[in-house]
């Protein structure tokens, strides 16, 4: 028993809390009821959830600290509650979200943190039939592997791949924490039925399962490092608080146990593996408790306790990231309402100038050892150790930022059980500049200079270069190398022949005996001044079009171009990829608006609206329709507003794109009613209520209800309708009478859409189909396809000038789906995009120009955006737009409404619970003074008629006419690029000789001519300018002082 009296070397830690100045304040974080975290930190970054609806996330450097102004950045993770989140232990900049909308993310961190909101995953990973997301989760050893839970679903995906690898189900109830173990073998499981599970993932089993809180409220488990031990934390049947920990080997019995005070925050466990040091914050709670974890009974020995803020949540920091040389052992960020709170558990010594070892063991470094289809093939390794000393890592980073995901990609990792260890490098092993055969040969000049970047060559502008790889089937000794060289981002020349090894070099317990790896070497002066004088002697061996090969050397490569790497994937280059949607002022807004009707049909969009005025449906008897003028923005009367009288329920309205007075009123009589807005002159405002529309239109036989009604994109008075016997008719205004009727559907029609060109009409169907009509060519459908097969509504539009369908739905889940369908096949759609979970459809709004696809839901607060292309996938996605509030409908403005000069793309009218507001869609760029022609094409002219409907019924086909939106005082942008590019004849050289631009390392050395060619003109312009200036004003070369009197020189000296 003699070691119970063993003195710890933690067991005086005490909690350290600095000045409130030190800490994240000022912050706007709500109270969110889920099982998975609320902050993550990583060794770069700390992620925690903003807002009161929990969708948004702070992510902030870690070290970071003072006040938060309210317009911060934020990463707008999700349109509902993020459950949870987790950075991987591979790469400090990548996180894992996932929410209450049934979508996992992953997100890639810049290395400067967010100077911008960020809207854009790297990607999202969903599965058909996924519920709200519990828990994410990475693995421990392998990477790019993940584990999420839904429900009573766990899978394990592949990230890099997007793949999903395996789900494993739980029959019971649903998850509620999943923890793997430290060498990531098995991961064990908290859920509703009130036990604890070990599964093996790889075998598909559940290796042990035993009774674990008698309370089914939340619980949750934690893996204390690689022992066989586990700890869980819940309530029993009285909300008792408890801790248990387990033998796995004795899985059945409880091997010891912590009861604490009756609350409802569950206890979080947080423990370090490396040290064993075990805390518990309890949600709510103004206290932290500090545990250490010891091999024989008592397993928990209790340490010193914080008292402080109280708890929102709280995690650790990664090792990598502690202050070492002040004796901190561990670091617990405490999330608060308003702030995060950063707690340093120190250890007390009487000196810290010197390192002590003795209270920082080895810990699990940045580079994993296997990705995620080697260790589902049955592959296990261990992470390699690294040192915290700051003596071993001098001039070196432990912050890892690995990139975007899809830049990065697999290697072969080969896993050796024993290491050998390396000797010792000394300093004239260093000097030596072919002690080791490195510095053999003679640089191969690359033309331009090739940049590396793990293992791959990619030309970066001007011609393909020319560089010599390492290849192992070619040596003939130990002597035989290549040398590579690149300019790394410190501007210092290094030896590529260590800086290109593979993921599988760097992995295979490179420092088991202490040593550092070759890779982490700075060169020597003397091997920076030769290599400087390589590179000098290869770019005047390029510029004279020859390459420098040893051919004569049996241990060299021969030159060959390098061919474009294949597997390197791209990010897609969207000019709108970075849109950005602004309220417009408040003058603009129409505020105290009242009386919304929110009981519409799904077919009806709730809200339209031209340049002029919109329309808006309100609540109660009568079938009222509001119309509210735009351009008198302001508070609107408390008393009632004047609207239309349609007398029974309205079912759907649109106003005519022609002629901004006239709306259209479908009800549920059966009848069209045609409203014309009366005013004085050209103001057309709605003076009074009217219960006598300027038209009305009706089916001989009397349908039941009409239920759609959409207007002819060409043609004038030609309308189309949809009733409640599934037929699609269309109408001619002027004769009022139904000229084209369509086969009736099988079922309820959900939306119906006109082609661009006005020949073809789209219809989505209730029976899951999807149709294209050509209604003055037959009465069938000429196509039909598989669309959404759920039930709670759809919506259709065309794209890219009628080549392709995009229809909105929802799947048996209510999971929200965007299908893209080529309009010439609707056999199959050629992708399916999986958005989120929701009771609201998707209502799509396209604009034609950007080829910009805008979708939004009613009580929605977020615009998803995306670009739609011909190339696949077809749907790319931009920034989403969020809102302050929650949306109630949208209206798109044509495109003449647009400000060209502030670079504004598309205009909306954007309808709240109280108001209408103007928001503006802009995309920012740099030369705002010039006319952006590629952003702004001729646009059609859609809101004047090609056509009457005489013609169109006749059979004629007549395209709109397009407009410039240039305005007269500006000049085009690719004027201005050709300007700066194409030297005029006057100021030619006189003798023609090639301007040769050395590409070096991603700059750029000549086109000087250009420059001062531009130069000399901006200095002509300026003297010209001076001059007309100086011939209209009047030169004033007299000062104020010259006219005041002085005092006399001698009282100076007094």
């Amino acid at each position: 028993m003699s070691w119970r009296f063993k003195a710890s070397k933690y067991k005086n830690a005490a909690p350290k809390v600095p000045k409130p100045d030190e800490w994240v304040r000022d912050l706007n974080v709500g109270s969110y009821q889920i099982n998975g975290q609320v902050i993550k930190a990583s060794a770069s970054f700390m992620a925690f959830n903003a807002d009161v609806a929990g969708s948004n996330l702070y992510v902030i450097p870690l070290n970071d600290s003072g006040r938060k102004p309210k317009n911060y950045p934020l990463l707008h993770a999700h349109s509902d509650l993020v459950t949870d989140l987790d950075f991987s232990p591979f790469d400090d900049g990548l996180l894992a979200t996932g929410s209450q909308d049934s979508m996992v993310k992953l997100w890639s961190i810049p290395e400067c943190g967010l100077s911008e909101t960020l809207t854009t995953p790297e990607c999202q990973l969903t599965r058909v039939h996924q519920r709200r997301i519990e828990n994410v989760l990475f693995h421990p050893v392998a990477d790019f592997l993940l584990s999420t839970s839904s429900g009573n679903a766990m899978t394990l995906w592949d990230i890099h791949k997007q793949q999903e690898l395996m789900t494993l189900n739980n029959e019971e109830e649903v998850f509620q924490s999943l923890s793997w173990k430290a060498d990531g073998s098995v991961l064990a499981t908290t859920s509703k039925d009130k036990k604890v599970r070990i599964w093996d993932p790889r075998a598909n089993s559940v290796t042990h399962s035993a009774d674990s809180h008698s309370s089914n409220r939340e619980s949750v488990t934690t893996w204390l490092g690689a022992s066989n031990r586990i700890l869980t934390s819940g309530f029993d049947s009285s909300r008792q608080r408890q801790v248990f920990v387990r033998d796995v080997r004795n899985f059945s019995q409880v091997e010891f146990s912590l009861v604490f005070d009756s609350s409802t925050g569950l206890l979080l466990p947080l423990f370090d593996a490396d040290t064993q040091m075990l805390f518990l914050a309890g949600k709510g709670d103004n206290t932290i408790g500090f545990h250490e974890v010891n091999e024989r009974d008592p397993i928990l020995t209790e340490g010193l306790r914080h008292t402080g803020q109280q708890s929102k949540g709280a995690c650790l920091v990664p090792k990598r990231a502690l202050r070492v040389m002040e004796g901190e052992a561990n670091r617990v960020l405490q999330l608060t309402a308003n702030a995060v709170v950063p707690i340093s558990y120190i250890v007390p010594r009487k000196s810290y100038r010197e390192f002590h070892a003795d209270l920082f063991p080895e810990t699990a470094g940045s580079e994993a050892p296997i990705y995620a289809s080697q260790w589902m093939t049955g592959t296990n390794a261990t992470v390699e150790k690294i040192l915290l000393d700051p003596s071993r890592w001098q001039g070196k980073n432990l912050h890892i930022i690995r990139g975007p995901l899809s830049e990065r990609k697999e290697e072969v990792k080969v896993v050796k059980t024993v290491p050998t260890p390396k000797p010792r490098k000394t300093v004239s092993d260093e000097s030596s500049l072919t002690s080791n055969n490195i510095m053999a040969k003679p640089f191969v000049a690359p033309k331009p200079t090739p940049r590396f970047n793990e293992g791959t060559t990619e030309n970066q502008g001007g011609p393909r270069p020319v560089a010599v790889r390492r290849s192992s089937s070619l040596r003939t000794g130990p002597s035989a190398t290549v040398e590579e060289k690149e300019n790394n981002t410190n501007g210092n020349l290094t030896d590529m022949s260590a800086k290109k090894r593979s993921d599988s070099d760097r992995t295979v317990n490179q420092a088991k005996n202490g040593e550092e790896d070759d890779v982490f070497k700075a060169p020597t002066t003397a091997q920076r001044r030769q290599m400087f004088q390589d590179r000098i002697n290869s770019v005047q061996e390029t510029s004279s079009g020859t390459s420098v090969v040893d051919s004569s050397s049996s241990n060299t490569v021969a030159a060959s171009p390098l061919p474009k790497r294949a597997t390197r994937i791209f990010g897609r280059v969207a000019k709108f990829r970075h849109l950005h949607g602004t309220v417009m002022p408040r003058n603009t807004h129409l505020e105290n608006f009242r009386g919304l009707d929110n009981a519409l049909p799904t077919e009806c969009n709730g809200f339209h609206g031209n340049p002029e005025r919109v329309a808006v449906p309100l609540n109660g008897p009568g079938g009222r329709i509001a119309i509210l003028e735009l351009k008198k923005g302001g508070r609107l009367p408390d008393g009632p507003l004047a609207a239309f009288f349609n007398t029974c329920k309205v079912l759907d309205f649109a106003w005519d794109p022609f002629n901004n007075r006239r709306l259209a009123v479908a009800c549920d009589d059966g009848r069209i009613r045609l409203w014309e807005v009366n005013g004085d002159g050209d103001a057309g405002i709605l003076m009074e209520s009217s219960n006598e529309p300027a038209k009305m239109l009706e089916v001989a036989q009397n349908t039941d209800r009409i239920t759609i009604v959409v207007f002819h994109p060409l043609a004038n008075d030609v309308m189309a309708s949809v009733s409640a016997d599934y037929v699609i008719r269309v109408w001619d205004i002027q004769t009022g009478s139904v000229t084209i009727q369509l086969e009736p559907h099988p079922d309820q029609v959900f939306g119906v859409a006109w082609s661009p060109c006005g020949s073809y009409i789209a219809s989505v169907c209730k029976d899951g189909k999807v149709r294209i009509f050509e209604p003055r060519a037959s009465r069938t459908a000429i196509r039909q396809g598989a669309g959404p097969n759920g039930v709670k509504g759809a919506r259709v539009t065309w794209a890219l000038d009628g080549k392709f369908l995009l229809v909105s739905g929802f799947d048996k889940s209510s999971q929200r789906l965007l299908y893209v369908f080529r309009s010439t096949d609707l056999s199959a759609s050629l992708n399916t995009l999986n958005l989120d979970v929701s009771p609201t459809l998707l209502i799509p709004y396209y604009d034609e120009d950007s080829a910009t696809l805008f979708l939004t839901g009613k009580g929605d607060t977020t615009i998803h955006c995306h670009e739609v292309s011909e190339d696949h996938p077809h749907l790319f996605p931009l920034s989403h737009h969020k809102c302050s509030t929650a949306l109630q409908g949208l209206a798109l403005m044509p495109k003449h409404v647009c400000q060209v000069k502030d670079v504004e793309f598309a205009r909306f009218s954007t309808l709240t619970s109280n108001s209408i507001e103007p928001l503006s869609f802009t995309v920012p760029r740099v030369k705002n003074d010039y006319f952006q022609d590629d952003l702004f094409p001729p646009t059609k002219v859609l809101w004047e008629p090609t056509m009457t409907a005489s013609q169109w019924f006749g059979g004629a086909n007549l395209p709109p006419k397009r407009m410039d939106l240039k305005p007269n005082d500006m000049e085009t942008l690719s004027s201005l690029k050709a300007q700066s590019t194409t030297p005029s004849a006057t100021t030619a050289p006189p003798i023609a000789e090639p301007i040769v631009s050395v590409t070096n390392g991603g700059g750029s050395i000549g086109g000087g001519f250009l420059s001062a060619v531009s130069a000399r003109k901006e200095r002509e312009k300026g003297a010209q300018l001076e001059a007309a200036i100086s011939s209209q004003l009047e030169v004033n070369l007299t000062l104020e002082q010259d006219g005041m009197v002085g005092v006399d020189e001698s009282e100076w000296d007094n």
